[in-house]
């Protein structure tokens, strides 16, 4: 459906179909990111997700991040800082799920952020980890309902899902990759005054296998 959709919107180019069209894309990419997320999750809890272990280049990692998320940030009229030291160049751990998460984290807060800023702020600490902040100045979550959003399907409150796409996954399984990444994630914020979500990841990580089987929250 996305395939056709788009060597249709080619084929049309600016007539006033193509905005349909690229709603359907948006549409079929949304479902798309939902079934993989779910995959994911299934995968995760029957421990049959493989972890690997390798350098990675930040900076690579962050252009990669800044060129998927900017459709959402250009939609809601969001600025990205990014806030990296200089010496802060290379993590070892597993790439792709790293960028999952992180993907997770600044899609969200561009989504529910309009016409302000979403910030990924790097720090090496002290014991030999890093730390990923994402930062956002959007609606935030009262701090009763922090824990919940990382529930399986869980959005803040129930009238946010009808306002935002989103099946209430991402955070779940963000976590969940986290712990087999040997790392932890977790979030403050204030309702009208935006959220902060952060992964911490270890100086060690893991060995490279797969992660044994997590218990629903």
């Amino acid at each position: 459906i996305i395939g056709y959709a788009e060597l249709v919107e080619e084929e049309l180019g600016d007539d006033a179909a193509a905005d349909d069209l690229r709603k359907i894309q948006g549409a079929g990419q949304h479902l798309l990111a939902i079934i993989a997320d779910i995959l994911d999750l299934s995968r995760v809890e029957a421990g049959k997700l493989s972890i690997t272990r390798e350098p990675v280049s930040l900076p690579e990692l962050i252009a990669e991040l800044r060129a998927t998320v900017s459709p959402i940030l250009k939609r809601n009229n969001d600025a990205l800082e990014i806030d990296r030291p200089a010496e802060l160049s290379v993590v070892t751990t597993d790439r792709l799920r790293l960028k999952q998460i992180l993907l997770n984290l600044l899609s969200n807060a561009a989504k529910y952020t309009e016409n302000g800023t979403v910030t990924l702020r790097l720090r090496a600490l002290a014991s030999g980890g890093t730390r990923f902040d994402v930062e956002d100045t959007g609606i935030g979550v009262e701090p009763a309902a922090l824990e919940r959003i990382f529930d399986d399907f869980a959005q803040a409150d129930n009238s946010f899902a009808r306002q935002y796409d989103g099946a209430g996954l991402g955070l779940s399984l963000s976590r969940r990759l986290a712990r087999l990444l040997g790392a932890q994630l977790s979030a403050t914020s204030e309702r009208g005054r935006g959220s902060t979500f952060s992964l911490t990841l270890p100086a060690e990580p893991p060995n490279a296998e797969t992660g044994p089987a997590l218990d629903a929250e």
